[in-house]
């Protein structure tokens, strides 16, 4: 079935005008009628029941234009202002709380009385969208107090006190490369768009328990030093790292400061083979106060 035609703007005015002009009329809907068909011969005729909805239109909100917008349709039952209001309310409510207390407020469940479809519609309706807990290490006032005083002390060296300092780390190198997947996107046409969707690049096999070595590795005035490539699978512990440093890491430093240690300021990180009480006592023994790292017994 065909949808009539509206009438445009000019016609609604017409029409409003041509009845306050013979308002007082005893005809006045057929006068309204008849001039309209002179002005506008190939339009349809306007019935009397159109012109006085036009009219009373006019006289109630001072518009020809339709107004249905945002009126016509059912009315909502649950997605009002006052379920929004409640939703809001909770939901702010919760994300006061911490990160492990209970949860009410989720797509399948809640405590309002509200269906789960309707809930989701008010939270979409309200702007509120749900966040996945991201788990962060935990950090006490000390921590950020000792990073802080470490930045300072870092910023008042000298280039040629970071030229005499021994920057190390070990780390896992898998056989099958390292992906990070949030540095790249693959595009491909949506299957709704006649498209195969996903592309077969987009997929990077990884094995459950990869292949890997660990590479150890300083740095002392921009030349390697210490170079260790573990054999496959194999695990550096507390003794392992003793050895690693005091015979291997130690020794081309020296060569390198001039056959000493002096001025030689060494590094390290928190990992818990890098902080027993041996390695502790003899980097204390080796370099004094000039140990940067966590237990340092003067550094």
């Amino acid at each position: 079935m065909s949808v009539r035609p509206q009438f445009s703007t000019e016609e609604r005015q017409f029409l409003v005008a041509s009845y306050e002009r013979n308002n007082e009329k005893p005809k006045k809907y057929d006068t309204v009628i008849a001039e309209f068909s002179i002005k506008f011969p190939d339009q349809r005729v306007p019935d009397k029941k159109t012109i006085y909805r036009l009219v009373k239109k006019w006289y109630k909100d001072h518009t020809v234009h339709n107004v249905n917008k945002g009126r016509s349709g059912r009315k909502p039952t649950v997605n009002t202002i006052e379920n929004q209001q409640r939703v809001r309310a909770q939901l702010d409510a919760e994300a006061a709380l911490p990160a492990d207390a209970p949860n009410s407020s989720t797509a399948n469940r809640n405590d309002l009385g509200i269906s789960p479809a309707s809930f989701t519609r008010i939270v979409k309706t309200i702007g509120y969208k749900p966040y996945k807990i991201s788990k962060v290490p935990s950090l006490m006032p000390t921590h950020k107090e000792e990073r802080i005083r470490f930045s300072n002390w870092l910023l008042s060296r000298s280039e040629d006190d970071l030229k005499h300092t021994v920057f190390s780390d070990e780390s896992y190198f898998t056989l099958t490369g390292c992906f990070n997947k949030q540095n790249t996107r693959k595009y491909g046409l949506k299957r709704s768009k006649g498209g195969s969707g996903k592309p077969a690049t987009a997929v990077w096999p990884e094995n459950k328990f990869p292949r890997k070595l660990m590479v150890f590795l300083g740095i002392f005035r921009g030349v390697p030093v210490g170079l260790k490539v573990f054999r496959e699978n194999e695990r550096l512990d507390s003794k392992g790292y003793y050895d690693l440093v005091f015979k291997n890491v130690l020794r081309d430093v020296t060569r390198e400061n001039g056959g000493n240690l002096h001025g030689v300021t060494w590094t390290q990180d928190g990992a818990a083979c890098h902080r027993s009480q041996e390695v502790m006592q003899r980097l204390d023994e080796v370099f004094g106060e000039r140990v940067v790292a966590l237990n340092a017994v003067q550094g």
